[in-house]
């Protein structure tokens, strides 16, 4: 594949549309208000102990939401962990500073980047991966659980005397998001297959306290389309049999849907091994 004016020119696009649900309390911990932090400093308030959830108010309703930084984050500490060891020379290389000056061409830039950050981001390249917000819909009070908890002593390992705080959780309810894989090449679009896959069977947490078992969501994965803009690379990825078991539908482009992951994931697979055969390397 050609990488100049990735940034500048669309040729595909790979969109899937996700619910999900929490199966396990679900807490994506809000920041302290500044009032409360001003007022704690200076002892005039009152000691809040609560821990919140992410929220915001749209016409007098709370609405709580999982920011897509933060879905993306999980996903790219995940993917962190396991191509360290499929690639720890190539992901731990760091380019000098001096090297990043002289790079120029911005395809040239683009090769020398480690495959995390060709994927989700790098300060001076925004990534091919993005996750968008996840909105929870129509919440009641029974989706809330507040527990309170006893305060730990990290020095002596035990509790608090008299330090009690509440957690807010999300414990029911569903929200909807939209991963998407931008440009992408092939082998990034079997690893996105990866991580839903993993995604799924419980292996990837979301939020705080996942090590007391908080944090796990069940996925369910409604459709998977691959938004082809670009004919030419059209052509080869058909002759690869990227669209085998797809349904086609031609609007100004052509759009191809998969119902199931695996439909997609066994098509790109051969691709994905061919690619770690050659140790990643284009």
């Amino acid at each position: 594949m050609q990488y100049e004016g990735v940034w500048r020119v669309a040729r595909s696009e790979v969109i899937v549309p996700i619910t999900v649900r929490p199966s396990s309390p679900l807490l994506i911990q809000a920041p302290k208000k500044e009032e409360e932090e001003k007022e704690k400093q200076s002892g005039t308030g009152e000691n809040n102990n609560t821990i919140e959830c992410l929220s915001y108010q749209k016409n007098g309703t709370t609405v709580y939401y999982i920011p897509g930084s933060s879905l993306k984050g999980v996903l790219r500490a995940y993917t962190e962990k396991i191509f360290w060891h499929l690639f720890s020379e190539r992901v731990s290389e760091k380019m000098p500073k001096e090297e990043l000056k002289k790079v120029e061409e911005k395809s040239r830039f683009y090769r020398e980047l480690d495959y995390i950050s060709q994927l989700f981001g790098h300060p001076k390249f925004r990534g091919r991966f993005t996750v968008d917000d996840a909105y929870f819909v129509n919440l009641s009070s029974s989706d809330i659980d507040k527990r309170t908890n006893i305060a730990i002593d990290r020095f002596r390992g035990g509790s608090k005397n008299g330090a009690l705080f509440t957690v807010e959780s999300i414990v029911s309810g569903e929200a909807k998001t939209h991963v998407r894989l931008k440009n992408p090449e092939i082998w990034q679009i079997a690893w996105l297959c990866f991580l839903l896959r993993d995604w799924k069977e419980g292996r990837i947490t979301v939020g705080a306290k996942s090590a007391v078992g908080f944090g796990r969501l069940d996925i369910d994965i409604h459709v998977l389309e691959i938004h082809m803009y670009d004919r030419s690379l059209e052509q080869m990825w058909q002759e690869n049999g990227i669209f085998q078991n797809s349904e086609t539908e031609q609007e100004l482009y052509r759009i191809y849907r998969f119902q199931q992951l695996d439909d997609l994931a066994q098509n790109v697979e051969p691709a994905w091994v061919e690619w770690m055969k050659e140790g990643g390397r284009r």
